[in-house]
This record gives structure tokens, sequence and C-alpha cells, in this order.
């Protein structure tokens, strides 16, 4: 948790590049992961789906029911309302791979590469760094 006493200064952004492939290595899992403790946490994190990332949000992914674990694409549908936890898709990447997003997530704006410009300097507008991590 933030301390209540930096909660009024503004807390550096956390932006996480979702890069590779959803399943194998857990990449996707362990990002995710990060972007939601934070933002549990008091610190506000952005998620961006790039490159081959945005095969996490395409296609409908299917877990055996007596895996019990989540798919990634559950793990995003139900964090989608989280307070300071907000997706984007790069719309070039989706684009460069003649896929689309899945029905399931409209929720999760597609941004092309001026608007992710827009949203990495963002933070330094407002007076605070981003701290970028790449998965």
């Amino acid at each position: 948790m933030v301390p209540e006493a930096l909660q009024k200064d503004r807390v550096p952004r956390l932006v996480i590049f979702i890069a590779r492939p959803p399943y194998c290595a857990e990449w996707t899992f362990g990002g995710l992961s990060l972007a939601l403790a934070a933002a549990m946490g008091g610190i506000p994190a952005t998620v961006v789906f790039i490159e081959d990332g945005v095969y996490a949000l395409h296609g409908s992914h299917q877990v055996p029911a007596n895996d019990k674990v989540f798919n990634v694409q559950e793990m995003i549908a139900v964090t989608t309302d989280v307070p300071d936890l907000e997706y984007f898709v790069h719309g070039p990447s989706l684009e460069g791979r003649g896929v689309d997003l899945s029905p399931g997530f409209p929720m999760i704006p597609r941004i092309g590469n001026e608007d992710l410009a827009r949203e990495l300097l963002k933070a330094e507008r407002e007076g605070a760094a981003s701290r970028l991590i790449f998965f």
C-alpha cells in the first residue's frame, strides 16, 4: 500500500507492456499480476498489449474445468473495473498479425502509435515519471 502521507503526492504510474504470447512461459500472468497488485496497492497501473502480447485478447481461450485455474482472458475480464488499472491494446500490433480483439473485450481501447506516446507522456505532464516494465 502507498503510505497515506504519500497519497497526496503524485505516485508515478507503472506501465506494463505485455509483449509475449499469453501462455508457456507465464510472462503474461506475471505482468498482469504485477499490474493488479500495484493498482490494489494504490499505484496507478497501465497494461499495454503489444507485439505478440495481443494474442492474449484474440480468440476464445479455454482451460479444462478440472484444471481450476484462470485463463488469461478470464483474468483480464474480471479486472477491467479495478480502480487505478487500465488496459490498452496496440492497434498496429493487431493489424500486423492479422488478428482482432475477441468480442469479449469491447472495453479495452485500441490505440495507435501517437496515442501510445501520449499515454506514456501523460504522467510526466502531471509531474511524475512513469515506470516501464516489459513482459
